[in-house]
């Protein structure tokens, strides 16, 4: 069976609280470190507001908030110095979790995700507001298990761990405990097809748990080098354990950086692991699979479910003598495949959208996805009854989906996240793009609101809009345009507009027309209340279209609106503004596209359920529809970045507009293509009831119908054709 595509995401602020042992900061103590480093730095980038609570020494990159000083932490033996008056690790580290769930309820945020392995955030879990989602690092201890076994009488936390053995050994405290595997960013970790020397590597904390005086043993039984990489965590273990075995036969190189480790690694003939601890993950294994790196080590903990046939060759937990048989055996595999299981299984991105699910669900911000999912299956009822989608925007008032732009909320323009916008665009116009056409409007009149108004409006306008009041932003002349004129000193409207999306249910309308009056004079903005509006002045016979019939684009008259000063947006002029007039094309580009990708889910659900997606003429087309959408959604994150990096940069507004009109071309293009092909998979019985395909054909059709495509096309050609000039002017 195919899969449809990429699901929904909602942005969140997010809380994430690391353990403080040690800094979270490269090169890693630990797998604990580099985990909350990596998960921390890629919720940034997916457009998440976060606040990571760490310790002082944490990476300056990270959007720290620290909670705990390293003034006296060690570096090299990642141990707090004790000094006179200074309160112990222990008290200090539970001071400071106190502090800090105290007040966390402070930074409203949508969820806490705790990765801090201590008591203190699950004991006041159940008097913070805010919903908390905790991993489990590590096989059960004590202080863990009676705070969780206190917590668990009225369970206010959701838990996650790392493997399946993981949440076995936690089953008697917490029943069906959810499991995502560790991922490591596999792009960084280069694939070594052969090993360059005949050596072994073993790298991680050297601490009992790990078992490196074990690793030893065995190595030097099987007549092979070690190589040893990683810091000393337990001195006393370090002395009485790993210093009699040391000889020529073993080399210690300390903490290494990240291109040193992956060299060790990459070139080892094998990689030597052997917790002697149920080992709940083990990043190690991870890693030296990315490099192509057999392993050999102890069937214990994760490791039988991490190392499957062909990529390692793991023996009884302790037993030396085996162990070194199983390095002479492990050096033999396939390095190829073993780098192809830890692409297949551990790639941090997989890892990364799975928390992201789980953390929306326990945020309870799945409204959003819920709310598309109703407004999808609703939407053929909506095009049959042509009634305006008044249910459809009380599930996106109630989701919050109508106030997410606002100053505070996940997508705050203030933020610049256009990329994060385009995507929440692309999912309303997959759900029903009538519906994704009337809500990019209302996005789009907050937007210019954003830019242009001023404090006073501002405050009036959001306001509205975060009481849940739907905006709509209308621009096309009817053939008795809007002109504003002054009777007696009130500012009155004559005229009329069409292709008023939401007509019926937009309560406030940012309509432009003709001024001249006093210092005004050109094409200006105002808002217009719609429940002044007369309701025969909505022609509901004005809208009789192929497509988006759901949209309820008709014309309405404002003729006689009294139009008060306060009403007025920005000068006369600003609306045709660059960079934002031409590079808002990138928000109704995302609405298409969303309808492209309806369509490709729509006809793979057609072929399934014919039991037609084995024919080779079906996957052909479908791999053209596949191509055609990624190459879309490329598109897309990319002129959103664009749209961020540009939009206050002078030097770059006509790279902008371009690449906008570069991003509408190629998306109509796109759909265009992904249209043909699915009508040639689904044949005339798909573009029948009750099958969607035929309303979405219709509508995207429709809406692809937008001004001027030609001259769009000649703009970038004149755009290119003139920067190209200017670059080599001095050779002609």
């Amino acid at each position: 069976m195919l899969t449809p595509t990429q699901p929904t995401l909602i942005l969140m602020k997010i809380g994430i609280i690391a353990h403080l042992k040690h800094p979270i900061n490269i090169p890693f103590k630990g797998g604990l470190e580099a985990f909350t480093y990596q998960i921390t730095t890629r919720l940034v980038q997916s457009g998440h507001e976060v606040v990571l609570f760490a310790s002082s020494a944490s990476a300056s990159s990270l959007p720290l908030v620290p909670i705990l000083s390293d003034d006296h932490y060690d570096h090299k033996t990642g141990i707090r110095k004790k000094i006179k008056d200074l309160p112990s690790e222990y008290v200090a580290e539970h001071h400071a979790y106190h502090t800090l769930m105290s007040t966390i309820d402070e930074y409203k945020f949508d969820v806490i995700f705790n990765n801090s392995l201590h008591y203190i955030p699950i004991t006041m879990a159940s008097i913070v507001k805010t919903p908390m989602l905790m991993v489990l690092h590590t096989p059960p201890f004590y202080e863990l298990e009676l705070a969780i076994s206190q917590e668990r009488k009225k369970p206010v936390i959701n838990y996650v761990t790392v493997s399946k053995q993981s949440a076995k050994n936690w089953n008697a405290l917490i029943k069906d405990c959810g499991v995502i595997l560790n991922g490591i960013d596999i792009e960084t970790w280069e694939f070594h097809k052969e090993s360059k020397d005949d050596y072994a590597i073993w790298f991680g904390r050297i601490h009992p748990d790990k078992g490196l005086h074990l690793a030893i043993a065995a190595a030097k039984l099987a007549g092979i080098k070690l190589k040893v990489a990683g810091g000393i965590a337990d001195q006393k273990y370090y002395d009485q354990y790993v210093v009699p075995l040391l000889d020529d036969s073993i080399e210690l190189l300390g903490l290494c950086d990240h291109k040193g480790l992956n060299e060790l690694i990459g070139a080892a003939s094998v990689c030597l692991v052997t917790p002697i601890w149920e080992e709940p993950f083990g990043f190690v294994l991870a890693e030296a699979m990315a490099c192509g790196t057999p392993i050999a080590g102890f069937r214990i903990g994760a490791l039988p479910e991490v190392v499957v046939e062909g990529t390692g060759v793991l023996v009884d937990p302790n037993n030396v003598e085996a162990l070194s048989e199983a390095i002479i055996e492990a050096k033999q595999l396939d390095r190829s495949f073993i780098r192809l299981h830890a692409e297949k299984c551990f790639d941090i991105r997989d890892m990364v959208e799975k928390y992201e699910e789980l953390l929306e669900e326990v945020s309870g911000l799945n409204g959003i996805k819920s709310a598309l999912k109703s407004i999808s299956s609703q939407a053929k009822a909506s095009d049959n009854d042509q009634q305006p989608p008044e249910m459809e925007f009380e599930w996106l008032r109630a989701s919050g989906a109508l106030k997410i732009t606002l100053p505070g909320g996940a997508l705050d323009f203030n933020k610049k996240n256009m990329a994060g916008l385009l995507k929440l665009l692309k999912d309303v116009g997959k759900s029903n793009l009538s519906v994704g056409r009337i809500y990019e409007g209302h996005i789009n009149a907050l937007y210019l609101i954003h830019l242009y108004a001023n404090d006073e409006q501002k405050k009036i306008w959001f306001e509205e809009a975060k009481a849940g009041l739907l905006f709509g932003i209308w621009n096309t002349q009817a053939a008795d345009g809007i002109q504003i004129s002054a009777m007696q000193g009130q500012l009155t409207i004559q005229g009329s507009k069409t292709f008023c999306s939401g007509a019926a249910i937009v309560k406030r309308a940012l309509i432009t027309g003709n001024i001249d009056h006093l210092d005004r004079s050109g094409w200006q903005m105002m808002i217009v209340n719609m429940d002044k509006i007369a309701h025969n002045a909505i022609d509901g016979n004005s809208w009789k279209p192929m497509g988006m019939k759901a949209s309820g684009s008709y014309r309405v008259d404002f003729s006689g609106y009294n139009l008060m000063e306060e009403e007025l947006l920005a000068m006369p002029g600003t609306y045709l503004k660059q960079p934002y007039f031409n590079g808002g094309a990138i928000r109704f580009a995302a609405v298409q596209l969303g309808g492209g990708e309806a369509i490709v889910e729509h006809t793979i659900n057609y072929l399934n359920s014919l039991g037609r997606t084995d024919d080779p003429f079906q996957k052909v087309r479908l791999a053209n529809m596949l191509t055609q959408l990624q190459t879309g959604l490329q598109w897309l994150e990319q002129s959103g970045k664009h749209y961020d990096e540009w939009v206050e940069d002078t030097e770059h507004f006509d790279d902008l507009i371009a690449f906008a009109n570069m991003t509408r071309v190629v998306v109509e293009e796109i759909c265009l293509v992904i249209m043909s092909e699915s009508n040639r998979c689904v044949g005339a019985r798909g573009l029948m009831a009750p099958y969607e395909l035929e309303r979405l054909n219709r509508d995207l059709t429709f809406y692809l119908r937008q001004p001027a495509p030609d001259a769009t096309r000649m703009k970038i050609a004149e755009h290119f054709i003139q920067k190209h000039t200017e670059a080599n002017a001095s050779n002609l």
